[in-house]
């Protein structure tokens, strides 16, 4: 993902042998969304450590609610009106202040 500067699977696989192999990994109930959270937030702070960073910031709300009916509504809140079904997010780019390059 460093080397391609992208995270879209059949960018950073060299063949379809390695796109079914990342599916299966990330498809593995022994793999968890917030362990690969807390992975990539202890790399991200590993490779931080001891350097000036940039935190860049983004909120966003994903507005599921033509969606309605056809997904399980559990877990997912309201956004927008306070009545469309939906969810926010806050994603951070952490990059190194001297030359950009992206630490996670």
């Amino acid at each position: 993902m460093q080397n391609h500067q992208t995270i879209v699977i059949q960018q950073i696989s060299r063949n379809r042998s390695e796109q079914i192999a990342y599916y299966r990994y990330l498809e593995n109930e022994q793999v968890s969304v917030p362990e690969l959270v807390r992975s990539l937030a202890d790399h991200c702070q590993e490779q931080g450590s001891g350097r000036p960073v940039l935190a860049i910031s983004d909120t966003s709300g994903i507005n599921l609610d033509a969606h309605r009916g056809r997904l399980k509504e559990e877990g997912v809140g309201v956004v927008g009106n306070n009545r469309d079904l939906g969810f926010f997010i806050h994603p951070t780019l952490v990059l190194d202040a001297q030359d950009g390059f992206p630490l996670g």
